[in-house]
């Protein structure tokens, strides 16, 4: 069987950085939740590609636009 290992490194100096290290320790199984983390990205990324996710920008003060399809409401 071959297998590849990739690290992690939570810099526990930071507060995000910390809570993010202390979430992942209440999981039984890291390696797994981290490939399930992957693969929801990857699914998003390729329905995103397809267009089925519109893609969410940031309007002017502080609202959202969402872009579906050529054009967007307002435009």
């Amino acid at each position: 069987m071959s297998m590849k290992t990739k690290g992690v490194a939570f810099n526990l100096d930071d507060p995000d950085q910390k809570a993010l290290y202390e979430y992942a320790t209440t999981r039984t199984n890291f390696s797994a939740y981290v490939k399930r983390l992957i693969q929801a990205d990857m699914q998003r990324q390729q329905m995103k590609a397809a267009g089925r996710i519109p893609a969410a920008h940031s309007a002017e003060y502080g609202g959202i636009k969402i872009r579906i399809g050529e054009k967007s409401l307002g435009e």
